[in-house]
């Protein structure tokens, strides 16, 4: 019996548009955002998902409302799925933090399971809940189709977990808004990733 498990990033904000730092900001999807996760709704219309579990971040539950609709599901809200927060640097756009923290900034980019910004969540702190929340809801569903719908950092943190992997290779999986990952899960040989960032939907 398999479990079938869809991780997909929220659409875009005008914050991700302008290049900031969101973290646990709640900023809301953005026209183009919206527009993605129409697009994203109509890619996963005929899948036959059983259940799906947002983020409580208004950009990611906005796009799994929006997904949700063809399937008559309510969206379950899970705090543990949020993004990192991400301290003092919360809503600073890029060129200014590289400006500011350039140690930092390098670090970020380079050897993110060694980040550690002022008031901020560290990476393994993010995968630690975030992969507790993920198994949870997996074993939960087991043999269903679940959506889990989170954000860039949560999603590449997880998949390292997936993958045993170290968290330092997190930035491997580069991840676009509503991007869609693909995992699967069955007893006989555990979880595998059957493709991760696909954003076809978006392609005219």
């Amino acid at each position: 019996m398999e479990t079938n498990i869809y991780l997909i990033r929220h659409g875009q904000t005008v914050w991700n548009a302008d290049r900031r730092f969101q973290g646990q900001s709640d900023v809301a999807l953005d026209e183009s955002g919206v527009a993605q996760a129409r697009l994203l709704r109509e890619r996963m219309r005929e899948v036959p998902v059983d259940f799906i579990v947002s983020s409580d971040l208004i950009r990611a539950r906005q796009t799994a409302e929006i997904l949700a609709e063809p399937h008559g599901l309510e969206v379950v809200e899970d705090p543990a799925l949020r993004e990192i927060h991400f301290g003092i640097w919360e809503g600073l756009p890029i060129d200014e933090i590289r400006r500011r923290d350039p140690e930092l900034f390098e670090t970020w980019r380079g050897s993110p399971g060694a980040l550690r910004v002022p008031e901020a969540e560290t990476f393994q702190e993010v995968q630690d809940r975030a992969a507790a929340a993920f198994e949870r809801w997996a074993a939960l569903y087991s043999g269903k189709t679940l959506v889990l719908v989170s954000h860039g950092g949560v999603i590449s943190a997880l998949l390292c977990r997936i993958l045993n992997e170290p968290i330092q290779r997190m930035w491997d999986y580069k991840l676009e808004n509503t991007s869609v990952s693909y995992v699967t899960y069955h007893s006989s040989t555990g979880y595998r990733i059957q493709f991760v960032n696909d954003n076809s939907h978006l392609v005219s």
